[in-house]
């Protein structure tokens, strides 16, 4: 778990697959089965499936080496009436990463305002 403050006030909050499996398509049915947690919880999700190259968009058995090779990112999102909610498989490397990350809307800005402070002051 992964827990984000801004001024003693709690912004965002994550949690992430900690088991590794030797085979890639394992990290895609646990986070299936995350999955269907949120849906029962907050109804369907808004997806977004990106693919960053279609090498393996044509053959769904080979969707989580495409993953773990960083070729496809699968999102799904939920809003309520003051939380993001962001379920994410991604990978790079052969390493599929699965995770769900909740951020406050009100005080979710405060942090991406920072975030672009302290790279406009790096450059």
């Amino acid at each position: 778990m992964v827990f984000e403050f801004v001024n003693g006030k709690l912004v965002g909050a994550g949690y992430a697959l900690m088991e590794k499996y030797v085979e890639p398509n394992q990290y895609v049915v646990n986070g299936a089965r995350w999955m269907e947690g949120l849906k029962e919880k907050y109804g369907e999700p808004k997806p977004d499936v990106q693919w960053l190259n279609d090498l393996y968009r044509d053959d769904q058995k080979k969707y989580a080496f495409a993953i773990s090779a960083g070729h496809l990112i699968i999102r799904n999102s939920w809003e309520t009436e003051g939380t993001k909610i962001q379920h994410i498989i991604t990978g790079k490397n052969f390493e599929i990463s699965v995770g769900i990350n909740y951020k406050s809307k009100e005080l979710g800005s405060e942090v991406e305002k920072r975030a672009k402070e302290a790279q406009r002051s790096v450059f």
